[in-house]
């Protein structure tokens, strides 16, 4: 990603807070200190589910939990959505409505942020697109 693009996403990221954003033409290792989920992450390892000692978080929301110690911001990035199959991406369905898990609401400053390739959005199921802005890079 080109210095002005970047620009561009940190502007539009600081004036959103509450929309999660489709942001074509980068990938999941483009924002610093964000946490990655592949879009291809197996739907049980997006829940919060219940064990003997209580409930069992995934190591993603660990990890949120603890950046969200140590900054206002956390970047939560579903990377490639655009390379699965539209009943596929109904997984990230309820993260993205509710910006939370299985009840469990993600820190404030959190941002949920899509990146797909350049010109891909219409890879995207509407259900998921409606939910979303959209800002191309490139």
């Amino acid at each position: 990603m080109k210095k002005s693009g970047y620009k561009k996403l940190m502007t539009i990221l600081e004036s959103n807070k509450k929309w999660p954003i489709i942001v074509g033409g980068i990938s999941g290792d483009s924002l610093p200190k964000s946490i990655v989920l592949p879009a291809t992450i197996p739907t049980e390892e997006l829940d919060i589910l219940p064990s003997e000692s209580g409930l069992h978080y995934p190591a993603w929301i660990m990890q949120m939990m603890i950046s969200a110690k140590k900054s206002d911001k956390v970047y939560l990035v579903i990377d490639g959505l655009d390379k699965i199959d539209f009943d596929e991406q109904d997984k990230f369905y309820g993260i993205l409505k509710h910006k939370g898990v299985n009840g469990y609401k993600f820190p404030d400053g959190t941002q949920i942020i899509i990146a797909i390739s350049s010109g891909n959005i219409s890879k995207i199921s509407k259900k998921i697109s409606a939910l979303c802005l959209n800002f191309d890079v490139e």
